[in-house]
């Protein structure tokens, strides 16, 4: 620690020798004006749906257009001029922490007002102009042993809302482990999240869901960890 902390014999004062934290404000996200690319393509829109935060961008690219928390915030105005703000367009989230809101009970989505709120920012800023559709595949994450009623309310949003061509869901611990260690046939997974962690057993390539657990341990980020296993 000597190395990190200042030593209070050389400050001018003792408060030079503590450190300041800052609320931190992100940059609001700028919306995508290469649509054109995509537009008469089927390329895959990926949206990593975390708890705490979320990512999307296009399959055919390295990494994700956009990361924000997954969070709304609705501020009140004058009559019917409410208006709704999501992710990084937040700004300060401590001045607007009161009318914060998330689509999340846990890990499982249950609000799905917020959710749509989600959606739209997600495919406004990717630069989606086309009216009442959206002409691309979603691959989109869950959680473990999602429930299917759950998944059936995601899909008809989608479905219905958005008119999207198809749908395919995944846990992000095994698109993680498939995409890092993808000749690996046994591993376990040891997923820590924002709300949960979860440990997967995959034997043969194949989850063992009927042994998997869930442990009430959160983390501040959510980290992936995959280790394997050889036997």
């Amino acid at each position: 620690f000597k190395d990190e902390f200042p030593d209070p014999g050389t400050c001018r004062n003792m408060a030079d020798a503590f450190y300041t934290f800052k609320d931190e404000f992100p940059d609001p996200d700028r919306i995508s004006s290469d649509y054109e690319q995509f537009e008469d393509t089927q390329v895959p829109i990926v949206i990593d749906n975390g708890a705490f935060q979320c990512r999307a961008g296009w399959a055919s690219e390295s990494s994700p257009r956009l990361t924000f928390r997954n969070l709304s915030a609705k501020s009140k105005g004058k009559k019917d001029s409410d208006t709704t703000t999501v992710g990084n367009d937040i700004g300060n989230l401590e001045a607007v922490r009161w009318a914060l809101k998330t689509q999340f009970d846990r890990n499982v989505v249950t609000h799905y007002e917020a959710q749509e709120l989600v959606f739209d920012y997600i495919f406004s800023h990717l630069g989606i102009y086309t009216s009442g559709h959206v002409d691309h595949p979603i691959v989109m994450t869950e959680p473990v042993c999602n429930p299917n009623y759950c998944r059936n309310l995601m899909s008809e949003l989608l479905f219905e809302c958005y008119r999207v061509p198809s749908v395919a869901y995944g846990i992000d611990g095994l698109f993680s482990l498939y995409y890092n260690q993808s000749q690996s046939k046994n591993a376990l997974v040891i997923n820590s999240g924002f709300q949960a962690t979860h440990i997967l057993p995959v034997l043969d390539g194949r989850l063992q869901a009927s042994r998997a657990k869930r442990l009430v341990v959160r983390t501040c980020l959510r980290v992936c960890v995959c280790v394997c296993v050889c036997v």
